[in-house]
């Protein structure tokens, strides 16, 4: 989630070259676009954003999450789904990362998707990895 007062600093971070015609929230949606990022909920002081193709075959840009981290709202987050994921001793599960603002910071959390008792699946903390995407 991005608020109104960001626009422009969102905008010349990522190096968009506005189009004077459009408003500053118009040229984000466009300059959003760009990174395969679509508006899912327009308001009067933000717009929130999803990527707009999950499925795709290429890896999220963690790299970018890292530049627009510091104007983003605290609590916004990212899910990212690998096919497969392998632990240090090569066993292969079904997990989930997510990167999530924190005090300014962007924390990425790995988790092994596991099944309950209840045949539910739950997330289980496998890693935690700091701003810079390094292991705590």
């Amino acid at each position: 989630m991005i608020e109104r007062r960001n626009y422009q600093a969102v905008l010349s971070v990522l190096e968009f070259i506005i189009d004077e015609e459009k408003s500053q929230e118009v040229n984000l949606i466009d300059c959003l676009s760009d990174y395969s990022f679509e508006v899912i909920k327009r308001e009067d002081n933000q717009i929130v954003f999803a990527v707009g193709n999950s499925n795709s075959d290429e890896d999220f840009d963690w790299n970018l999450m890292l530049t627009l981290t510091p104007y983003l709202e605290e609590g916004s987050f990212y899910e990212e789904h690998p096919p497969e994921m392998e632990d240090s001793e090569g066993r292969t599960y079904d997990g989930v990362f997510v990167g999530t603002v924190e005090k300014g910071h962007l924390i990425r959390r790995c988790y092994e998707l596991v099944t309950n008792g209840k045949g539910e699946k739950e997330r289980q903390l496998v890693e935690v990895f700091d701003q810079d995407l390094e292991k705590y």
